[in-house]
């Protein structure tokens, strides 16, 4: 094996030390290159450290099982066939308040215009007189059949 393949399965087993069990045969090819590298030595209190951080300031801010129920549906994600059939139903979760909000929005709106219309019709009988169908249609085209002759 190459020098770059060697290091790549050896940090590959020194992070899965922290989360996994590792095979005995693991465990001492782990052991061995801890024993002869001063690079994976650091990397390995370097992880140790890092560890010991997080757990003592990241601990109790989120609900509990909150970690599992991500991963759940992470591993859900994952085996679905058709994601693209998830993401848009999360885009018709996420739109059926703004949809809401503006269905809402319109009625108030056309309630408004019903009531301002109720309230300026008397305004608008007085002052402008009742016109017939004749006047309407023989105004409009009146001008365009004069042009036309």
């Amino acid at each position: 094996m190459t020098r770059k393949k060697i290091d790549k399965k050896i940090t590959d087993i020194l992070y899965r030390s922290f989360d996994d069990e590792l095979t005995a045969k693991e465990q001492e090819f782990l052991a061995n290159a801890l024993e002869h590298s001063e690079e994976l030595r650091r990397e390995h209190q370097q992880i140790v450290a890092m560890r010991r951080m997080i757990s003592e300031k990241g601990g109790g801010r989120f609900e509990p099982f909150f970690s599992a129920r991500v991963m759940q549906r992470v591993n859900a994600i994952r085996k679905s066939p058709d994601r693209a059939a998830e993401f848009f139903e999360s885009l018709a979760y996420m739109f059926k308040r703004v949809a809401l909000v503006g269905g809402i929005a319109v009625i108030i709106l056309f309630s408004i215009h019903f009531i301002q219309k109720e309230d300026n019709t008397h305004l608008a009988s007085e002052t402008v007189s009742e016109m017939t169908l004749d006047d309407v249609l023989g105004s409009a085209f009146a001008s365009s059949l004069e042009e036309i002759l």
